[in-house]
């Protein structure tokens, strides 16, 4: 049984950190990250869960969608652009 928990820590841990880079760079996801970190630390330790839903990172990408409520209003669009500036970059480059 340890070994089981050590290895939800470890995944974790793992998802909290691939988050945080994917939260601060657009081109890698952060939501499938931290999903796998809430629900490893929701299998492994009521302590770290608790800990990792009060954090900012949570708040900001997973709660509304844990909820019930979805992504926020502005994230699609958010994504939207996103995906249109990297298409026309890539056009400009091809040119």
């Amino acid at each position: 049984m340890k070994i089981k928990k050590a290895i939800y820590i470890t995944a974790g841990c793992l998802g909290v950190v691939l988050g945080a880079i994917g939260a601060a760079v657009p081109l890698i996801p952060a939501f499938p990250f931290l999903l796998l970190a809430a629900v490893c630390f929701g299998k492994s330790s009521e302590r770290l869960h608790t800990w990792f839903t009060g954090t900012e990172l949570y708040k900001k990408n997973l709660e509304s969608y844990v909820q019930g409520r979805g992504m926020c209003v502005g994230v699609p669009h958010y994504l939207f652009l996103l995906r249109n500036q990297d298409a026309a970059g890539r056009r400009s480059r091809a040119v």
